[in-house]
C-alpha cells in the first residue's frame, strides 16, 4: 500500500514536525511511504545535466552547451556545467576550447568543491601554452594564471624567452610581458629602461614617472620630485652602464682565475672580487636566482681560508634570501639551488662537528629534493641522502642510518648506476649490519659490494682492500655467533 501525502501540506517546520509521528507510523506497518514535490525549472535543468555531464558524444555536448545559458539564474549549477565543458576539452587537447571556458570561470564565483577541476584544466592550459600560436591569446592565459596564483615569476621569465621572437612582434603585448617580470624585479633597471623609454615615447608621461618613482623610491627612499624625473633617470642609467662595464670586467677576471692556486693572495683577490660582483649585481637588479653560485663560491673560499664561521654565516644569509625570493617566485629550480645551499652548509657543519645543525640542513636538504623528485637529478638526491645517512651514523643513530643507505641502494639500482657505486653503498650498510650485530645479513650483502666493486677494482686496490677487510671481521663474527 503507497500513502502519497502531498509537499504541500508541510508548509512550514511546525506542520513538519506535527505529522512526523503519523509518518512514523506508517514506517512502522512495514507500508511505503512516498513523499513527492512538483519540479522546479532547475530540478530539470540539473536532471539534464546529471544524464549529460560524462560526455560522450556531440549529443550531450549540445545538450550541455544549450544549458550554459539557461542556468544563467543558477550560477552554482552553471559553473558546474562549464567546468565540464572544460574538461572535456581537456580530454580532446582543445586548449583554445580550454580557454573559453576558463575565461567564463574566471569571471564567476567558483564554489569550494569545484576549484580542484577548475585548477586542473589551468594546469592543462598552462603545461600546452607553447602549442598556442596567437600570442593574444597566451597573454589572456598567463594573465589568468597570473590571477589565479597559478604561475611563478621564474615561469613567466622562462615562458617569455622561449616566446620572446613572436612577443615582440607585438610591441604591447611586449611591455604587458616585461611588466608581469618587473613586478617581482622591481630593482632590475634593465626592465625599468625598457618600461620607461616606452611609455616616454608613447607620452604616457604619467606611467613612465609612475614606474620611475617605484624604482627610485626602492633605490633611495625618498621622494624625487616630477621635474627632476628625466634627470635622475639619465644618472641611474649611467650608472647602470658603469656597474655593468665592471661586472663584466670582474667576470672575466673571475673566470680567468687559476682555481687550483690556493695561495692566499689568490684567495683574497678572488674572495674581493666575488664580493664586488655579488653588490654589482644587486645594483643592477640581477635576479636572486643568477646570483646564488656566487653566495656558494664566495662561502667555499671562506672556508679554503680556514674561516668556517664566516663561510657558515654567508650561507645562511643566502638561504635567507632564497626563502624571502620564494615567497613571490616559487619553483624547482631555485628550490633545487636552495637545497644545494642546504648541501653545502651541512658539510661545513659537519666540518666544525655541529652534528645536530649538519643533520637538519641535510633534512632540509633531502625534504626540498623529494619535493621536486621528477625534475632532480638523482644523483644530487643520492649525494644527499649519504650526507645524511653518515651524519646519523656519527650521532650513532645506526637504525635511521640504515634506512637511509637502503633508499640510496635502491634509487641506484633503479637508475642502473655503474656497480661500483652500488657496490659502495653495499659496503656502507654491510658496515651497519655488522654492528648491529646482525652477521648473517651482513655477509650476504657484503658478499655482493664485493662482486659489484671487483667490477671496476682489482684485490690491490684500496677500495677492494678496505671491503675485503670489512668481509673477514663479518666472517670472524659469524663464525664467533655459531660457536656460542
Amino acid at each position: 500500500m503507497v500513502l502519497e501525502i502531498d509537499v504541500r501540506i508541510l508548509k512550514n517546520k511546525e506542520t513538519l514536525v506535527e505529522i512526523l509521528p503519523k509518518l512514523y507510523e506508517i514506517l512502522q506497518t512495514g507500508r511505503t511511504l512516498t513523499i513527492s514535490w512538483p519540479k522546479n525549472q532547475k530540478d530539470i535543468y540539473y536532471e539534464y545535466f546529471k544524464d549529460n555531464q560524462k560526455i560522450k558524444n556531440l549529443s550531450q555536448y549540445q545538450t550541455l552547451l544549450n544549458l550554459v545559458e539557461a542556468t544563467l539564474p543558477y550560477p552554482d549549477l552553471q559553473s558546474k556545467i562549464i567546468v565540464t565543458l572544460a574538461l572535456y576539452h581537456v580530454e580532446q587537447k582543445q586548449y583554445l576550447e580550454v580557454l573559453k571556458y576558463v575565461k567564463m570561470l574566471n569571471q564567476k564565483k567558483i564554489h569550494q568543491s569545484l576549484r580542484q577541476q577548475y585548477l586542473f584544466t589551468l594546469k592543462y592550459l598552462k603545461q600546452n601554452v607553447n602549442e598556442i600560436q596567437d600570442i593574444n591569446q597566451v597573454q589572456i592565459i598567463i594573465d589568468i594564471l597570473l590571477y589565479e596564483n597559478q604561475i611563478s615569476k621564474e615561469e613567466i621569465k622562462q615562458f617569455y624567452e622561449q616566446k620572446k621572437i613572436d612577443i615582440e612582434k607585438n610591441e604591447q603585448i611586449n611591455i604587458w610581458f616585461i611588466e608581469q617580470i618587473w613586478n617581482y624585479e622591481k630593482n632590475n633597471f634593465k626592465l625599468l629602461d625598457i618600461l620607461f623609454q616606452y611609455y616616454t615615447n608613447q607620452n604616457n608621461h604619467e606611467k613612465a614617472e609612475q614606474i620611475f618613482m617605484s624604482f627610485a623610491n626602492l633605490q633611495h627612499h625618498q621622494y624625487i620630485g616630477l621635474n627632476q624625473i628625466n634627470v635622475e633617470f639619465d644618472l641611474c642609467k649611467k650608472e647602470y652602464e658603469k656597474n655593468l662595464i665592471e661586472i663584466d670586467s670582474l667576470s672575466t677576471i673571475f673566470e680567468d682565475k687559476n682555481t687550483t692556486d690556493e695561495s692566499l693572495l689568490f684567495q683574497q683577490q678572488s674572495l674581493q672580487s666575488i664580493t664586488r660582483l655579488i653588490e654589482l649585481k644587486q645594483k643592477v637588479g640581477c635576479p636572486l636566482v643568477d646570483m646564488i653560485y656566487l653566495y656558494q663560491k664566495q662561502a667555499q673560499i671562506q672556508k679554503s681560508r680556514s674561516d668556517l664561521d664566516l663561510a657558515i654565516k654567508t650561507l645562511i644569509h643566502c638561504l635567507e634570501l632564497i626563502k624571502a625570493e620564494k615567497l613571490v617566485n616559487y619553483n624547482s629550480r631555485i628550490i633545487l639551488l636552495e637545497s644545494l645551499c642546504y648541501d653545502q652548509l651541512g658539510d661545513y657543519q659537519r666540518s666544525k662537528n655541529l652534528l645536530q645543525e649538519a643533520l637538519q640542513s641535510f633534512q632540509d636538504s633531502n625534504s626540498l629534493k623529494e619535493e621536486i623528485k621528477d625534475k632532480c637529478d638523482p644523483k644530487k638526491l643520492i649525494y644527499t641522502k649519504m650526507y645524511l645517512a653518515s651524519t646519523y651514523y656519527k650521532l650513532k643513530n645506526l637504525e635511521k642510518s640504515l634506512e637511509i643507505f637502503y633508499q640510496v641502494l635502491k634509487i641506484q639500482q633503479h637508475e642502473d648506476y655503474e656497480s661500483h657505486l652500488i657496490g659502495s653503498t653495499q659496503n656502507n650498510i654491510a658496515s651497519i649490519l655488522l654492528n648491529q650485530g646482525k652477521f648473517i645479513e651482513a655477509k650476504e650483502i657484503c658478499e655482493q659490494a664485493i662482486e659489484n666493486i671487483g667490477k671496476k677494482y682489482t684485490d690491490s686496490d684500496p677500495v677492494m682492500k678496505k671491503v675485503k677487510q670489512l668481509k673477514e671481521k663479518i666472517d670472524v663474527s659469524v663464525s664467533s655467533q655459531k660457536t656460542q
